[in-house]
């Protein structure tokens, strides 16, 4: 980068390259034949530091449904480069991991929060209703008979709980 400044006021011209800077005299016409010796030097730069901002907290978690016994994964996606993690999962448990996982045993409906901290402050994100377990389907049926000679014609029916997909 080349900048050039002129301060007509002062009798002075500087000419910057990149972080280096040379400055020099502007003599008036009548000491056109004085000399005149530049030296160049090299003035320091400080750049400026912007402070921390609080981090945003945000995540997700998958999977966000299922039945009973159902472990989620949980992936913090906050902003602002936080340092500590504070995960309630709604049922009891908590955590302090940056990605944890949960596994949650009974049936419900969760919210889940985590809470995020710098340096600069905390912010918690808080997602209500959002892991959804059901229980798991509980086999069961009866007989129509269950004793007589052959052949023997029997009527089973299903009485499973839970509302089982498949059989």
């Amino acid at each position: 980068m080349y900048r050039r400044g002129f301060f007509p006021s002062r009798g002075l011209l500087l000419i910057c390259v990149g972080l280096f800077c040379i400055g020099g005299i502007i003599l008036p016409a009548a000491a056109a034949n004085t000399t005149v010796t530049a030296t160049a030097t090299t003035v320091p730069v400080t750049t400026a530091t912007t402070a921390p901002l609080p981090p945003v907290a945000s995540f997700f978690g998958s999977p966000t449904s299922g039945t009973a016994p159902l472990t989620v994964g949980f992936t913090d996606t906050s902003a602002n480069s936080p340092k500590l993690w504070s995960w309630n999962f709604g049922d009891g448990n908590t955590s302090t991991a940056e990605n944890p996982s949960n596994t949650y045993t009974t049936a419900g409906v969760y919210p889940v929060s985590l809470t995020a901290t710098n340096a600069a402050g905390a912010n918690t994100a808080t997602q209500t209703g959002y892991i959804t377990v059901s229980a798991a389907p509980v086999a069961s049926f009866y007989a129509s008979e269950t004793s007589g000679t052959a052949p023997l014609t029997v009527q089973f029916t299903d009485t499973s709980t839970n509302s089982p997909a498949s059989w």
